[in-house]
């Protein structure tokens, strides 16, 4: 963690996180935790808060498979993982909520929409784009692309646009 309004160099926080690449860090939106998800096949559940000292995770959550991304949600205690699979966890259970698939290879992204709290969308390797229903539990959309997308992002001002970075 870095501190950027102190004008000292250096880091504030470190931490042993994982020991695999870390893929994905996502903030809670009221900036008390965050959660890191890595390649280990764990996610970790950090204090935003915590004093130097403080290395240990508030919690961990173990997948079947690596993670290659994460993002929480914009208002409850839940955050969606990539891989394999999409899961959707909630910060209080050790075990996923729900996992969704939608005939894909592996899922490299996974972004909440800021406005429709229960719409996320993924990205996947073989160049699809696929929206979900969180709360039905069910896939409402899979797009394919010309190229594969590596970066999802929604419109925080018009929230039904969203914005694909590709490899062209």
């Amino acid at each position: 963690r870095w501190n950027l309004t102190n004008h000292k160099h250096g880091a504030i926080w470190v931490a042993s996180a994982h020991q695999g690449f870390v893929r994905g860090l996502a903030f809670s939106r009221k900036g008390h935790h965050f959660i890191s998800a890595s390649d280990d096949k764990t996610v970790k559940l950090w204090s935003a808060t915590a004093d130097r000292e403080a290395t240990e995770p508030l919690a961990t959550y173990l997948g079947r498979y690596p993670f290659t991304g994460i993002d929480h949600h914009w208002k409850d205690h839940m955050f969606a993982t990539s891989g394999a699979t999409v899961q959707l966890w909630d910060t209080s259970r050790s075990e996923a909520l729900q996992s969704f698939e939608w005939g894909a290879d592996t899922v490299t992204s996974v972004r909440f929409n800021p406005a429709q709290h229960s719409l996320l969308c993924c990205l996947s390797a073989d160049r699809g784009v696929t929206m979900y229903d969180v709360n039905s539990g069910s896939a409402l959309q899979k797009m394919t692309m010309q190229t594969r997308a590596n970066a999802a992002c929604w419109n925080p001002m018009e929230p039904m646009h969203v914005t694909l970075a590709s490899e062209d």
